[in-house]
């Protein structure tokens, strides 16, 4: 095979067989090099980062486009009202295929969770604070510190109030649509780069911790 052809290669690979190949040849390094494979942790740094940047634009701008793109208040109040029942409905699946799972495979065996300081649970809030809590004071403090639920009623407020300006709306509705492209587009980069993110935190893991870590969590 010709040295020219082998970035061809590399690109006509599915997205989820670079990310495996970056996970065994993290083990393999982590491995063979021990902690001096720390030294491509930053690559993993660099990928977690970048996922941490996407969340926030990414789910506020896909909100607007999404909840702009229904002209309709009636059509979007029925798609509001399935999307909440299919919302409860798969957490409910979620919830059932897990517990069944953990109590078949029970995940986490024989991996040593303990802690030098104990931890102390926070009391759950009250339904009714919950749902205060829903509406942000800031919307600019709930963007910043990453607060998805604030950020999704902002986001919903924004598209709805949109839609009931009409044509006024039409020039903000430009802006979120071109926004939520450049978003998809960044995406893909970081996606891209996922394979090198995962191989350094694997060689990390697997040069600090050793197979004794990672083989209870293989299986």
């Amino acid at each position: 095979m010709s040295d020219s052809s082998r970035p061809n290669l590399w690109r006509r690979l599915p997205l989820w067989q670079k990310i495996l190949g970056g996970l065994a040849l993290g083990i393999l390094a982590g491995a063979l090099m021990g902690k001096d494979a720390s030294a491509f942790k930053p690559l993993g740094d660099i990928f977690i980062n970048a996922i941490k940047m996407l969340i926030v634009p990414l789910v506020f701008s896909t909100l607007v486009v999404g909840i702009t793109s229904m002209r309709d208040p009636q059509k979007m109040g029925r798609i509001g009202g399935k999307t909440i029942a299919l919302y409860l409905l798969t957490t409910a699946f979620a919830i059932t295929i897990g517990m069944l799972a953990s109590s078949i495979f029970q995940p986490g065996a024989g991996v040593d969770f303990s802690f030098e300081k104990g931890m102390d649970a926070k009391e759950a809030p009250s339904l009714v604070q919950i749902l205060v809590d829903l509406v942000p004071r800031n919307p600019i403090d709930a963007l910043a510190n990453g607060n998805i639920m604030q950020i999704i009623v902002f986001a919903i407020g924004i598209g709805i109030s949109l839609i009931m300006i009409g044509d006024k709306g039409e020039p903000v509705v430009r802006v979120f649509d071109s926004f939520a492209e450049v978003m998809y587009k960044l995406t893909e980069f970081v996606m891209a780069f996922a394979p090198f993110g995962v191989f350094g935190l694997m060689a990390h893991v697997s040069g600090n911790y050793g197979m004794d870590v990672l083989l209870p969590l293989a299986r």
